[in-house]
């Protein structure tokens, strides 16, 4: 089962954040400049979390995931978020397969 994320970072140092950036960039949709939309299985999230944590100083940045409901429950995620001015869609995303 694959659940909808909300991933923000804030890195602190431009080379981790660069890193931090292509690692998310793989496996959502960039919403604003370091937040992502994200559809990940269990596994899938237990992976991008242990990619994160090899790139960050966790003394200093902070990667944040908002799990907003179930793939496939798109009614209730809209419940839950809205936009102000440009309407936000979920995009169709192949599943990543490892």
């Amino acid at each position: 089962m694959q659940h909808h994320f909300i991933v923000a970072y804030d890195v602190r140092d431009p080379a981790r954040l660069r890193k931090v950036h292509k690692t998310c960039r793989d496996y959502g949709d960039r919403l604003q400049l370091s937040v992502y939309t994200c559809r990940l299985s269990d596994k899938d999230r237990a992976i991008l979390v242990s990619k994160l944590r090899k790139v960050i100083n966790e003394d200093e940045d902070q990667v944040l995931f908002l799990r907003l409901g179930v793939v496939g429950h798109e009614a209730e995620m809209e419940a839950r978020m809205f936009a102000l001015g440009i309407q936000w869609t979920p995009e169709e995303m192949p599943e990543l397969i490892f």
